[in-house]
């Protein structure tokens, strides 16, 4: 529309008029073409902002990034949607104990409440949790009894995903807690463990030995984790 007649400077940020009072008359145009043609009520609260000032250069930036901001979150809800759906803890690759991938998991179920338009519901996310523990032992042949310790009066089919996740964390903390190896003296920062003998030597004696491991937490990305499928490795 606005190549065809000739205006399209009117969203170029680099434009300067030389006629500012043809330049408002063009943007006024712009403007109840605009008004009698879009259908998104997003874009018609933007547009009405400037119902005054008929800025078609400021609709036109604020509406763009709307648009962008908006495909960003419909991808990133699919991304985490579809961790939840497809990971297994088994063949995920995670470097770190099972008690923090399921933490992790956790929260990228928080996420995807927040950001999806339409979550699942709590049944369907506890099942994904009870899908993704199923080819690890301790975690999926967690008594179906314990569950009545916390809430009596429910049924099997009525437990939560915070009280599936609950059982499950306290049988990791038990597998963690058996297997936990001595390593040497260890210094943590944010996603990276620095291993670092007392004697400060490797084996061979020749070099300093620090070695870095990267340690997946509660942030990991999954798109990561998604990419880099593979069993995983207990750190703790």
């Amino acid at each position: 529309m606005l190549h065809a007649g000739g205006i399209q400077h009117v969203i170029d940020p680099s434009f300067v008029p030389m006629n500012p009072i043809l330049y408002k008359q063009q943007k006024k145009w712009v403007y109840n073409v605009l008004r009698g043609c879009l259908v998104l009520s997003t874009a018609k609260s933007i547009l009405i902002k400037y119902k005054d000032t008929f800025d078609i250069l400021k609709f036109w930036k604020e509406f763009v990034d709307q648009y962008m901001s908006s495909m960003m979150t419909d991808t990133y809800s699919r991304q985490l949607a579809m961790y939840l759906m497809s990971s297994q803890y088994h063949t995920s690759n995670w470097r770190g104990s099972q008690e923090s991938w399921l933490l992790h998991y956790k929260e990228q179920k928080r996420l995807h409440t927040q950001v999806s338009v339409v979550p699942f519901l709590d049944e369907q996310y506890a099942m994904f949790l009870k899908n993704a523990v199923a080819g690890t032992p301790n975690l999926a042949t967690v008594d179906v009894q314990e569950k009545t310790t916390h809430s009596p009066t429910k049924t099997t089919g009525q437990i939560t995903f915070d009280e599936y996740h609950t059982l499950r964390c306290q049988q990791a903390q038990i597998h963690d807690a058996a297997n936990k190896v001595k390593k040497p003296s260890v210094k943590t920062s944010v996603n990276q463990t620095e291993f670092i003998f007392d004697d400060g030597m490797s084996e061979e004696g020749l070099i300093p030995t620090e070695y870095e491991v990267e340690e997946h937490d509660i942030d990991m990305d999954v798109t990561v984790l998604m990419a880099t499928q593979g069993p995983s490795k207990d750190y703790f």
